[in-house]
Parts: structure tokens; sequence; C-alpha cells
């Protein structure tokens, strides 16, 4: 029981380090995105 409630914390924490760490990414690529419309919508 112990186990798996220490198995069932670390899948937590694992999944919330991912949603941050997809987030990260999701925010930089919408950054780059953004900068790209702008370039092009001044062309």
């Amino acid at each position: 029981m112990i186990d798996y409630d220490d198995n069932l914390l670390r899948r937590q924490i694992l999944i919330i380090l991912l949603s941050i760490e997809l987030k990260k990414i999701f925010s930089q690529s919408l950054t780059t995105y953004v900068k790209l419309i702008v370039a092009v919508a001044r062309n």
C-alpha cells in the first residue's frame, strides 16, 4: 500500500513536470509564431 502511494506521488510529480515543460515549449513556439506573423505583416 505504501509502495502504491509512493508510485502515485511520483506519477503526479512527473505529470506536473511534464506539463510545465510542455507549457514552456508551447509558449516559446507561440512567441516564434507571433514574431513570424509580425515579420510577414510588415513586408
